[in-house]
């Protein structure tokens, strides 16, 4: 195959591509990509005052509430993410390229990276205020539960806890509200296990 050949079978294929993804296929992206539930129990997780709830609750208790609430209350703007989002995705990618090379979206992944400094860029505020909604129903939600009785970390109770280091409450959450919590725990030892 010449050079000149070769060209137009890839620009034939790059083509066709750009024009086959649509506007719920770049939503579909986004969602495996930088879901707002993402970055909003991310955020959430970081605050002290849902980190000293869940310590007053049990995170057996807790977590599945939290997970519930954040879910809720994200769903009230996700029509608004959709927007901002895909508008983000086209500004930031050259979509023919990307979409012949959707699998580099993932979540963590150097092009997420990117895509999630777009959005926060394009529109900080909104963020914020995802955040703040959120986090209100959170707390108000962890408050009409009572105070637990045993040791608040059950399962983790050999994982490292420091005040104010969000990620390990988050996984914690992630692991207790997962549909087999032990197999998943074990996946997660050893980042968040306590050093001797």
């Amino acid at each position: 195959m010449t050079i000149a050949a070769l060209v137009a079978v890839t620009s034939g294929v790059a083509a066709q591509t750009q024009k086959n993804w649509t506007e719920d296929d770049e939503w579909e992206m986004i969602g495996k990509t930088f879901p707002l539930e993402q970055e909003t129990t991310k955020r959430v997780h970081e605050n002290t005052k849902v980190q000293t709830e869940l310590q007053r609750i049990g995170l057996a208790a807790a977590c599945p509430v939290a997970k519930e609430a954040i879910k809720r209350n994200v769903a009230n703007f996700s029509d608004e993410y959709r927007e901002l989002a895909i508008r983000g995705l086209r500004v930031e990618y050259d979509l023919a390229e990307t979409y012949t090379d959707q699998f580099l979206l993932v979540p963590n992944g150097a092009k997420a990276s990117v895509l999630r400094r777009r959005l926060i860029l394009m529109d900080g505020a909104f963020f914020d205020s995802v955040e703040a909604e959120t986090l209100n129903a959170v707390v108000q939600k962890l408050g009409t539960l009572p105070d637990g009785s045993n040791d608040w970390r059950g399962r983790f109770s050999d994982w490292d806890f420091r005040q104010g280091f969000g990620q390990v409450f988050q996984m914690a959450c992630l692991v207790e509200t997962s549909s087999k919590p032990e197999a998943t725990k074990l996946a997660f030892d050893g980042f968040y296990k306590r050093r001797k």
